[in-house]
């Protein structure tokens, strides 16, 4: 596949290919930053229960109101596990729109964990640096033939 619609290595397309490389490289680290940096938050359907969990689902933080402890206990595990859940999908919608931001794609088709979410964006980090560094090569390589 070519970068180039004419299929020749002009340099000043080299150059807008490594720029452009160079930027979304940049996007990603920063959205793969401000995905470890994430985290959500819940309420269970009474709002007498929320939770906060961090970035990979884990729990945080539990909140549970005082009327609550009327409530049976299967009633409160239930209000617990529904703030808690409620907040892994705060999570994973942050992920998602993080995503989707960062590489364009229309990530909200699929929906992933975040630490699928957090080893896509580092693969494709590691592409578009391979890209970048192959780039540069060839702009190395051209630069030096004695036509130019």
């Amino acid at each position: 596949m070519s970068y180039f619609p004419s299929g020749d290595l002009d340099p000043a397309n080299l150059e807008r290919l490594v720029r452009e490389s160079e930027e979304s490289v940049r996007r990603l680290a920063d959205a793969t930053a401000e995905l470890e940096a994430i985290s959500g938050t819940g309420r269970s359907r009474s709002e007498l229960v929320s939770a906060e969990v961090d970035n990979g689902g884990g729990i945080r933080r539990v909140a549970i109101d005082p009327r609550a402890m009327r409530l049976g206990s299967e009633e409160l595990s239930e209000q617990v596990c529904e703030a808690v859940r409620a907040a892994q999908e705060d999570v994973q919608r942050q992920g998602l729109e993080l995503l989707t931001l960062a590489v364009g794609a229309d990530a909200t088709r699929a929906a992933v964990d975040l630490d699928a979410l957090q080893r896509q964006l580092q693969d494709v980090q590691s592409t578009f640096a391979r890209s970048v560094d192959a780039s540069a090569a060839v702009v190395d390589r051209i630069s030096r033939r004695p036509e130019w």
